[in-house]
């Protein structure tokens, strides 16, 4: 992690607006709003904060990654998160469950590892995020110290108010989230290490994620040794194939794998607030145009409309160091109206009667965010 100013200025903006936030339904259903945030660096702003006030109660932060290195034959973390964005003041505070620590696991790391292995892992896991969480508190204590400037203000009392925040922020931080997509091969391992980790933060909730296919296949996945599971609601088909009708969500492929008995542990959902453009050429995929959506393919002078989600290039055009081609053609997908009028429905069959159920969307971004709030709280409201 690169050293940056210690006495960042202004507000811890992604904890600013929770406490106030959780969002009631009339039913016996609580529909608790989330989302992801999925960055190396934690840059919140005050518009990201304005922005979520309404649509978010906690933040899935990924803190860092596990990967297998082979040179040192052992999981070493990659991709840990820059938390010197984060910024604070003292008019505002963290409360409780804002933030989850959330840690993503390759399958591969669950291959290689051995049984032995695995409570060196979850040692290392714990202390990981207990380092990372320790240096958002002290960046918390650290800037309500230096915001009391009134030179009336004595440096003890400044102190005590930044021992206050500080410690405020590492006891608001109660949950740990271990992504993995476990295969029957490795669901062993992944579950001793899920319980190696609840050993060690025995006071804290532990959650992971849980794939379509692990949701249906239960006999050969496993039920997680967890409190609660987010079943991920997305990716759902081959991007790299023309034939696909959505690969980020097809409400055809997700009634195939929710089917069977309720599941047997409490239940959260994640939904995708992303698109892209799947780029072909001929059957041959050429890429993924990420900044894509609906909007700007209906918009747009150089395409032709060809089907629900489909357009075909009609001159040849350069987008972001991309070169397309007359006659190519591109495939939109993510949740569009029609998309999630069907999908909502079959996931409100597999959500609990009584009870919190989390809604994360993935993934927060200002610019994807920005315009699309009435869409999301819908979303939230059809689901309860």
């Amino acid at each position: 992690m690169q050293p940056k100013n210690m006495l960042p200025s202004g507000v811890l903006l992604l904890l600013v607006f929770f406490s106030s936030l959780s969002c009631q339904s009339q039913s016996t259903r609580t529909i608790e709003p989330a989302f992801y945030y999925w960055k190396t660096s934690w840059q919140f702003t005050k518009a990201d904060a304005a922005l979520a006030q309404p649509l978010a109660s906690r933040f899935y932060v990924r803190y860092f990654d596990v990967d297998w290195n082979a040179g040192y034959a052992q999981a070493i973390p990659v991709g840990v998160l820059d938390v010197n964005g984060i910024t604070y003041s003292p008019e505002n505070r963290l409360s409780p469950g804002a933030i989850v620590p959330t840690v993503f696991i390759t399958n591969r790391t669950m291959e290689k590892l051995t049984m032995e292995d695995v409570p060196v892992l979850a040692d290392k896991i714990v202390r990981k995020i207990q380092r990372i969480n320790e240096e958002v508190a002290q960046l918390a204590g650290y800037a309500v110290y230096d915001d009391e400037v009134n030179d009336e203000t004595d440096w003890e009392v400044r102190q005590r108010r930044a021992d206050s925040a500080q410690a405020a922020v590492l006891s608001n931080i109660g949950e740990i989230q271990l992504d993995c997509d476990w295969t029957q091969t490795t669901r062993d391992r992944f579950f001793s290490l899920l319980k190696e980790v609840q050993l060690r933060v025995p006071n804290w909730t532990l959650s992971c994620t849980l794939r379509l296919h692990q949701y249906r296949d239960r006999k050969e996945s496993g039920i997680p040794p967890v409190s609660r599971v987010m079943l991920m609601c997305y990716n759902t088909g081959n991007v790299k194939h023309l034939a696909e009708n959505n690969a980020i969500i097809d409400p055809g492929v997700i009634q195939t794998y929710l089917k069977g008995e309720p599941y047997p542990l409490e239940i959260d959902l994640a939904l995708p607030v992303f698109y892209w453009g799947a780029w072909f050429r001929g059957t041959s995929f050429q890429g993924l145009l990420r900044a894509m959506t609906p909007e700007s393919a209906a918009q747009s002078t150089f395409l032709r409309a060809i089907g629900d989600n489909r357009y075909q290039v009609t001159q040849d055009t350069v987008i972001n160091q991309d070169y397309l081609r007359e006659g190519d053609q591109i495939r939109i997908d993510g949740p569009g109206p029609a998309v999630m009028e069907t999908v909502i429905p079959l996931l409100r069959g597999v959500l609990p009667r009584q009870g919190l159920v989390r809604v994360a969307f993935f993934d927060w971004d200002y610019e994807k965010m920005k315009g699309h709030e009435a869409s999301i709280l819908e979303i939230l409201d059809r689901l309860r």
